[in-house]
């Protein structure tokens, strides 16, 4: 699992709303610059997509490992991750390239203030 120091603790989300957004088939990842030079994540799976909080929570676990074992190949920044729909039963490998290949295509100097 990824640490805490990684992940948003009492985040204004809608600071999101007008950030840079790429997205693929499964995923949909949104960056804002950081207050300071760190990486944080959030993952966020919708109710209306999965019904089960147990296949919700799987999907969460499974991308905060791909973030952790990955960490040294995402550029510094402020993370947002949207799942678009069911992805419990697809291999961690796939799951792993695609996501890292979203975090590619993300521009390093992407300026949009966090106010």
């Amino acid at each position: 699992m990824l640490s805490k120091k990684y992940r948003f603790k009492n985040f204004d989300f809608r600071k999101f709303q007008k950030s840079f957004k790429i997205s693929d088939d499964i995923f949909i990842l949104m960056k804002i610059d950081p207050e300071n030079n760190t990486k944080k994540f959030s993952v966020v799976v919708d109710k209306k997509n999965i019904k089960k909080a147990v296949i919700r929570n799987k999907i969460k676990r499974k991308i905060y490992e791909i973030i952790r074992l990955n960490l040294d190949k995402i550029p510094i920044g402020y993370y947002l991750i949207k799942v678009k729909e069911d992805i419990s039963k697809e291999k961690f490998k796939d799951l792993e390239n695609k996501l890292i290949n979203l975090f590619k295509n993300v521009p390093n100097n992407f300026c949009r203030a966090v106010n």
